[in-house]
């Protein structure tokens, strides 16, 4: 099996040319995620933007999110792809003629859209809810939605900056946990096909820097505070000024007691 060829699905073509179809010359486009934004997500915004502004064109065109930034490494993605990426509450939807979901779905957002509906709608996840939209393409058999637009890309004839590959690579390495969750063969080849490509020494300075100095405290405080407890080890942190930092704790103390039990 040729792991460094992109094979492009029917269902890419036939809804890229719907997508062209819909879009209007120089139109405006809001480009929503749901949640707080990750690379899967913002990498397949990315590519979104790229293909219709290149093929038709934008006049306006927003980035954003129903929450901010909680994991550092997300935002240091979306600061070295020099984006910027508002909340929902502060853009009027009647600002855009058309509004598009990217790794998301309209009934993640509950009553959110009333009268503005989304045209688009793509996502990896299984679709959930009763809603429609003119133009959907969900694929859950993919582990990643930038294995996605990789295809839409390609068969868009649209050059990719270096920029995008690595976006979408870094998408695909983290939406699969580099290949330990479930995927197919479609993403190994797009993140075949961008690793030729990308900026992999951005993309090691990015995860090298998921900790914010601020974070420091709670790793001290962990360590002088963490108890026994029937064979675990069970810490309390108190307040913390982001739930990243929960997971960011425990990551490394497991990590930690793995290696070193008797340090514990």
């Amino acid at each position: 099996m040729n792991f460094e060829s992109v094979s492009i699905k029917s269902e890419t073509q036939h809804n890229l040319k719907k997508l062209l179809d819909m879009v209007h010359p120089d139109d405006s486009l809001l480009l929503l995620m749901y949640g707080s934004p990750d690379p899967d997500a913002i990498a397949s915004a990315m590519a979104l933007r790229e293909i219709i502004r290149r093929k038709k064109g934008l006049t306006k065109c927003v980035f954003a999110a129903t929450e901010p930034f909680r994991r550092q490494q997300n935002k240091e993605l979306a600061q070295a792809m020099r984006l910027t990426i508002r909340l929902l509450n502060q853009v009027d939807l009647s600002d855009y003629r058309l509004i598009a979901l990217v790794d998301a779905q309209p009934s993640f957002f509950g009553n959110q859209f009333q009268s503005t509906k989304p045209a688009i709608v793509f996502d990896h996840h299984p679709r959930q809810g009763d809603w429609s939209a003119e133009l959907t393409d969900i694929r859950p058999q993919y582990g990643a939605l930038s294995s996605i637009f990789t295809e839409y890309l390609l068969n868009a004839r649209v050059r990719i900056p270096r920029s995008l590959h690595t976006a979408l690579l870094y998408g695909i390495k983290t939406d699969t946990d580099n290949f330990d969750r479930e995927t197919i063969a479609e993403d190994i080849r797009a993140y075949m096909y961008h690793a030729r490509r990308a900026n992999m020494r951005l993309i090691k300075r990015i995860e090298l820097n998921q900790t914010p100095l601020s974070y420091l405290k709670y790793f001290d405080h962990a360590f002088h505070h963490m108890k026994h407890y029937r064979g675990r080890r069970v810490g309390f942190l108190g307040h913390v000024e982001s739930s990243d930092v929960c997971v960011q704790v425990a990551d490394f103390y497991l990590r930690m007691i793995l290696k070193s039990p008797w340090m514990f």
